[in-house]
């Protein structure tokens, strides 16, 4: 979702984490610490209601950091979600699909760089 004047400030409003099995460990709604000026709900899917009674990034934070600590991350052009989320996980603990060639042809992506 998008904070400040015109909704320029990306803020977390939904997070969701899966282990290596995909199963679900942690899916939630969070409230940004700023006010949401634009949902961009035709991308993120959020709506107003969502973030009634939602949980409080600080908590969020906190309680996603603990699930990631040590853990091996994989996902695609992770660094727009730990800005989101404000965590700098150690790099030797990252895979990025939309870096790693090996995670992107393992997951039928591209190979080529230039069709990000």
């Amino acid at each position: 979702v998008g904070c400040g004047p015109n909704g320029r400030i990306s803020a977390l409003a939904r997070c969701s984490i899966v282990n290596y099995n995909g199963d679900i460990i942690f899916d939630s709604y969070v409230k940004p610490s700023l006010p949401v000026t634009d949902y961009r709900t035709k991308w993120s899917g959020v709506k107003h209601k969502h973030l009634d009674g939602a949980m409080l990034f600080n908590d969020a934070r906190k309680k996603i950091r603990k699930l990631l600590l040590n853990k091996y991350i994989v996902g695609h052009d992770l660094k727009n979600d730990f800005q989101a989320i404000q965590i700098k996980p150690h790099p030797l603990l990252v895979r990025d699909t939309s870096i790693c060639l090996a995670l992107r042809h393992l997951a039928g992506l591209p190979v080529n760089k230039n069709h990000r």
